[in-house]
């Protein structure tokens, strides 16, 4: 019921993230994804953490998750801005197959013929889904939103490894900081003031 939630909260925020793509900068609505949930999570994490077990953790994979989260961002805002939500959820399909197949090298998991049957007819899944459309990866914004693929199932490998030596709060926690500080920097030159309805 949990993993249930997070995925239809999930789907709300790319709606959002759809709504506000066409009005922002991608960088922009990056830091704002950001720091929208930051106060949420900073009021979870001081009510359950340390800050030993916060401070204490493996600086160099939460640096490379922050950037590969802001790749992430940025990659499907820009998709975002230019082809309906139904095609760019089409193309992060390959996600959770790039995962499995990044966990060989990486995490050195063993990946049997099976997985590796249902990896390949989910790409070509994908591109039947992709096909009718004639949007798809062969325009900007979609290699935009395939960029964010990688990235994410890049960062899916990176927690995979975080979570062997830091806690939850810390994963979620550095994250978002990061997500927020770092494309909120870049965002600096090029922010444009809120309206209220968003």
């Amino acid at each position: 019921l949990f993993m249930l939630t997070a995925v239809a909260l999930f789907a709300l925020m790319d709606a959002g993230l759809k709504l506000l793509a066409p009005h922002y900068p991608p960088l922009q609505v990056a830091a704002l994804r950001g720091m929208s949930s930051l106060p949420f999570v900073l009021v979870w994490v001081l009510c359950t953490a340390t800050m030993r077990s916060l401070l204490r953790v493996h600086w160099p994979l939460h640096l490379l998750r922050g950037v590969l989260g802001i790749g992430m961002m940025v990659g499907f805002v820009y998709g975002l801005r230019s082809m309906p939500l139904s095609t760019a959820y089409a193309i992060t399909f390959v996600a959770p197959m790039l995962v499995t197949a990044m966990a060989v090298p990486f995490l050195g998991e063993r990946v049997g013929p099976r997985r590796w049957t249902a990896i390949v007819v989910g790409l070509v899944g994908v591109l039947v889904v992709l096909r009718p459309t004639g949007e798809g990866v062969a325009t900007v914004a979609g290699l935009a939103v395939l960029v964010a693929a990688v990235c994410y199932a890049a960062s899916a490998i990176t927690v995979r490894m975080l979570a062997q030596r830091d806690s939850s709060q810390a994963m979620v926690l550095w994250f978002l900081v990061l997500l927020s500080a770092g494309a909120g920097l870049l965002a600096a030159p090029d922010w444009m003031p809120l309206q209220g309805s968003d």
